[in-house]
Parts: structure tokens; sequence; C-alpha cells
């Protein structure tokens, strides 16, 4: 099924909030690598819809996607699930959410769009998000997340992250588009 997608198509800080991230196998273990649909441990919903879209985007180009070919009225039931992540600041490697759907901001509970993770997550939580997007921006192959969010007085919630490079002018990985999903954990991972 080479170069089908997943669902068969070709073509104010947040230190109050828990977090634990799940990389593939547990705690600890690096993130899943994608590299096919056969990786993905989910293929229904907005994760194995949003790797559709990226391939789709992949396919058109025949190279790894920009950012300048996300057209958003293409992908409108995935657009409050869908997060933008700038990579560099000019030159200096620094996340920023160029664009964060309505969706993640409610969970998170604050507005994103804009804003630097730096300035929103713990320090540990961005020193983890920061090395993977750096690991992409060496190996350009989208990445999948699992983890535990709670915002106090909230119930919890098991969030599921498609991490997916996109190409800068240059053709090095410069932004991340990520598609997330979310469900009521039970009793955590």
């Amino acid at each position: 099924m080479a170069g089908a997608g997943c669902g068969g198509k070709a073509d104010e800080r947040i230190g109050a909030v828990a977090v634990t991230v799940r990389r593939g196998g547990g705690p600890g273990t690096p993130p899943a690598v994608i590299a096919g649909p056969a990786d993905l441990p989910s293929c229904g919903g907005v994760i194995g819809a949003g790797y559709d879209y990226w391939i789709g985007l992949s396919a058109r180009r025949g190279a790894l996607p920009m950012r300048t070919d996300i057209r958003p009225q293409e992908m409108r039931s995935l657009l409050s699930r869908f997060i933008l992540l700038d990579l560099y600041d000019g030159d200096r490697f620094e996340l920023r959410f160029r664009l964060a759907g309505t969706r993640f901001e409610e969970l998170q509970g604050l507005s994103l769009t804009g804003r630097y993770l730096r300035e929103i997550y713990t320090p540990a939580d961005y020193a983890e998000m920061a090395a993977v997007c750096r690991e992409m921006t060496a190996d350009p192959l989208p990445r999948y997340l699992e983890s535990e969010l709670r915002r106090p007085g909230r119930e919890m919630y098991r969030v599921q992250r498609l991490l997916l490079p996109l190409a800068g002018p240059d053709g090095r990985v410069a932004h991340i588009a990520a598609f997330i999903d979310e469900s009521p954990s039970p009793a955590g991972l």
C-alpha cells in the first residue's frame, strides 16, 4: 500500500496542567516514528484523516509538503484540531504556535495562537517537545505521541498527537503541522 494514506486514499503558563507524555510504547520511550499507515496506532478519526491529508499534500508536491501547501478549505472538519508550529524565530530554534485550533485551545484552557511554547509549557515539557521537533528536522518523518492532560477541576484526557513535518522555502523542515484527538481518560494510560 505504498503511497496510500491511513484511510486508503492515494495521493499564563501551563504549569498547572499535568501532562504525562507516553511516546510509542511507554514513558521515556521515543515517539513513534510513522513511516507508513501501518505504523499508526489508530487509522480512524482525526489522526487518520490528518495523516491522509498530509500524504495527499506530499503526493501533489512530490516532496515534503510546505506550509503554503495547506488549504484550510480542504480540511474544514479538522481545523478545530489542527495546530501549526513554527520552529524558527529568524535563525534561532524557537517553537511558536502559528495557529492553534479551537478544540486544542479549549483543552489547554487558554489562547495559544501566536505564543511561544516556552512561555506556556513547563521547562521540562518544553524541552521534551523541542527535542521531538529537533529530531524531526534531521529525520523528516511524522511522529505520534500520546499524553494525559489534566487541568485543575477538570477530568483527565488522553490526548493523541500526530506531528507532521513541513518544509520551508529551502526544503528543510521549518514547521510542524499537528492533528490532535482526545478522549476522557478513565485512570491514566
